[in-house]
């Protein structure tokens, strides 16, 4: 059954039964377990970041009606000091002895109760941008515990410790997904009230325009945008199906690169757009995506792109016509 729906979401792309390769596993888990590292290191410099944000609700007076994750802080003028300190302290144990579990559980929640009590302080919710650091902390705390030694010397735990960091990958892709999905739900419900959609060519503009608006002044490329609205609606297409198909690409190894540059490259052009800037994002794509593991064999341009969900089709296989027998037409 698993195997069934896994060849759906794949578009038949990954074949029911794989044979076993003993020298793909092992460089597979030997990078997604530098990768892991990598991940670690990149959530010190996050917390780094973090870490003034916590510092200034706190010396602003800290909060008086906090998230339910720190009830416990209200009116307690050491929670953000004490947050502070766990936050780094974990991140630091992060870098250095990653293989622990409470170690990475340490690194979850620390996360999670850090970027709670910042948001207590009139945000009200998740902060979009911590989405990502937060719940793959959480999916992280279920990688096999052990030296690489330990974990690569046994098919099992590299078989766990690679499923993990797909898992991973497939979380983030979903969160586009959702994205994608609300995208088209938003401009059918605007289509059908007679609105503008997002599928209509004046739509960005009409974003970006109202973005200056509210913030009182000109991004880097909005006001070309809004001059020449044509410019942007291919990119706006492009990005409703690249966010809408993300999930399936975590069934397709071949495009996993390609859709990792595909999203870096959205975030460059929201910030040069909209001035959304998400540098954790970058991270997290370039550690899970454009690096992925997975794709080791080679794929050719053709390949690749026949693996697009839903315009696979427009790059069909090219058709080998039968050799001719020397001597001439077979038969005669």
């Amino acid at each position: 059954m698993i195997r069934r729906i896994r060849s759906i979401l794949s578009g038949g792309h990954w074949p029911q039964k794989a044979p076993y390769n003993a020298e793909a596993h092992l460089a597979e888990f030997d990078q997604a377990w530098w990768l892991i590292r990598l991940y670690y290191g990149a959530t010190l410099y996050v917390a780094y970041r973090i870490m003034g944000r916590v510092w200034a609700t706190s010396s602003g007076g800290g909060v008086s009606n906090p998230l339910w994750p720190v009830a416990w802080a209200r009116d307690l003028d050491l929670a953000g000091p004490v947050l502070i300190v766990f936050m780094m302290a974990s991140a630091v144990l992060g870098v250095l002895v990653p293989k622990y579990l409470w170690v990475r559980i340490s690194v979850f929640v620390s996360f999670f109760l850090a970027n709670a009590y910042w948001l207590s302080s009139g945000q009200g919710s998740v902060n979009h941008g911590s989405h990502f650091w937060i719940w793959l902390g959480l999916v992280f705390c279920f990688l096999p515990s052990g030296s690489k030694e330990e974990i690569g010397s046994k098919l099992r735990s590299r078989h766990q410790f690679l499923l993990v960091y797909w898992a991973g990958m497939a979380l983030i892709l979903l969160f586009y997904s959702m994205s994608g999905f609300w995208k088209v739900a938003g401009a059918i419900e605007a289509m059908m009230v007679g609105r503008t959609s997002a599928f209509e060519p004046t739509a960005l503009a009409i974003i970006a325009a109202w973005t200056m608006i509210l913030d009182g002044e000109p991004t880097i490329l909005g006001p070309l945008i809004t001059t020449y609205p044509w410019i942007g609606w291919p990119a706006h297409i492009g990005v409703i199906y690249v966010e809408l198909v993300a999930f399936l690409i975590a069934f397709r190894p071949a495009l996993h690169r390609l859709w990792g540059v595909l999203l870096v490259g959205f975030h460059i052009c929201t910030f040069l757009l909209l001035g959304i800037n998400f540098p954790q994002h970058m991270f997290v794509l370039i550690i899970i995506l454009i690096w992925s593991p997975f794709p080791t064999q080679h794929y050719s341009m053709g390949e690749t792109l026949r693996q697009l969900p839903g315009l696979g089709w427009m790059f069909p296989r090219p058709v080998r016509q039968a050799q001719q027998p020397v001597g001439g037409v077979r038969g005669l």
